[in-house]
């Protein structure tokens, strides 16, 4: 004799999905299932660019952040301007090479990992040291 699957009924199924609708969506937006203990990292503290300190390149630094596996750092011409990432880093110091004498950048720095990235450090200037001129001819 041929075993016939039970199917659930009608009431049974919209239970179900009352119950675990919401857990599938709330996995599939944060990328990590509500049962496996992950949370998104703190913010990040403590960011800083360099001052002049360097030719031709700034250093960005912060603090590290527990359960980050990666910073994105982010960069402005002006504080309350647009930020545009410029990198993704698994720890810190960043150096940013890609800047020009006589400008200067905003940077800010998220903590992230696999459940999401926390909330961006506060934002901190940097420049580079201008080059010294030439020796005399």
């Amino acid at each position: 004799m041929v075993q016939r699957p039970v199917m659930p009924t009608p009431n049974v199924l919209r239970r179900m999905a009352q119950y675990l609708l919401p857990l599938l969506l709330a996995t599939t937006i944060l990328g990590c299932s509500l049962f496996d203990g992950r949370v998104p990292p703190s913010a990040t503290t403590n960011a800083f660019a360099s001052d002049g300190i360097l030719f031709g390149l700034i250093e960005v630094t912060w603090d590290l952040v527990e359960k980050a596996e990666s910073y994105t750092v982010c960069r402005s011409t002006a504080n309350d301007g647009t930020y545009f990432q410029i990198a993704v880093v698994a720890l810190p110091p960043f150096n940013d090479t890609d800047v020009v004498e006589g400008s200067v950048y905003w940077y800010k720095v998220q903590a992230c990992n696999k459940a999401g990235c926390g909330e961006f450090s506060l934002s901190d200037a940097g420049y580079v040291r201008p080059e010294p001129p030439p020796p005399p001819a």
